[in-house]
């Protein structure tokens, strides 16, 4: 695919979302705007991703009003938001769901089990775009360069490396070009040539009882970390790891002499 824009989480026809700090009186002042800041920028022949959360609402009628007054070759990348009735629009290609359908699916304007449903991956010559709505902390193709465009997290998930949140809460309410997101990827995630998820990290330790000692477990050679009871009962006050804070967690680990 030659030129493209991409954008995420309008939530058209969504009151709750007015909560999120969006500054919009009402949804109907929300969804014009969306729609007049959408058509300054995408052309009726221009192809245009929205990678999930297009709506909120399971209003047939009122989705294909909204639908068709947005410019541009419309592509949906399913979102937890997303109704039957936003699949079912008249999207330029078909909209592909990648989970058993639940079995009240019929009975339900939800029909999926899980709602990770679709990623689409976008090839220009000499680079990719994964395009999911939740953002993995790693998908295809990274380690040959790609770039992935998400949503969901309405401007609260810092990018890592080759990866930015594309949708509108971010973006002054407005799709975008890939070249935006990757200068803004450039600008903002000081890892963008080097991110690495596969390091070493002190998630892999774990702590379990025995009969006389809390044991702190690399999981992985079998080497188990030994204190006496009383000293982690003391650092942990009685809590397990689950229940700790990651400050209490990192004076954990120090205190039994591991480094990361």
């Amino acid at each position: 695919m030659d030129d493209f824009l991409v954008t995420a989480d309008q939530h058209f026809g969504h009151q709750g979302i007015l909560k999120r700090g969006r500054p919009f009186q009402t949804v109907e002042d929300m969804d014009d705007a969306l729609i007049e800041r959408h058509n300054k920028r995408v052309g009726k022949k221009d192809h245009v991703f929205f990678v999930g959360d297009f709506s909120g609402s399971s209003d047939e009628k009122y989705l294909r009003k909204i639908f068709h007054a947005l410019n541009g070759q419309k592509h949906l990348v399913p979102g937890n938001h997303d109704s039957k009735q936003v699949l079912s629009l008249p999207w330029a290609t078909p909209v592909r769901l990648q989970v058993t359908l639940s079995a009240d699916a019929e009975d339900s304007n939800y029909p999926w089990e899980q709602p990770f449903k679709d990623r689409r991956i976008v090839k220009q010559p000499g680079r990719k775009f994964i395009l999911s709505h939740f953002a993995p902390l790693s998908w295809d193709y990274m380690y040959s360069g790609s770039f992935l465009l998400y949503g969901h997290t309405h401007g609260k998930l810092p990018g890592r490396g080759r990866s930015i949140d594309v949708g509108v809460d971010s973006w002054g309410y407005q799709p975008i070009t890939p070249d935006e997101a990757i200068a803004a990827m450039k600008k903002y995630n000081p890892d963008f040539n080097n991110y690495i998820p596969e390091q070493e990290s002190i998630q892999r330790y774990f702590i379990h009882e025995d009969d006389q000692h809390l044991i702190l477990d690399d999981g992985l050679d079998g080497k188990n970390y030994l204190e006496q009871n009383l000293r982690l009962e003391e650092q942990l006050g009685g809590k397990t790891v689950a229940q700790m804070k990651p400050q209490q967690e990192m004076n954990l680990f120090e205190h039994v002499g591991l480094k990361f």
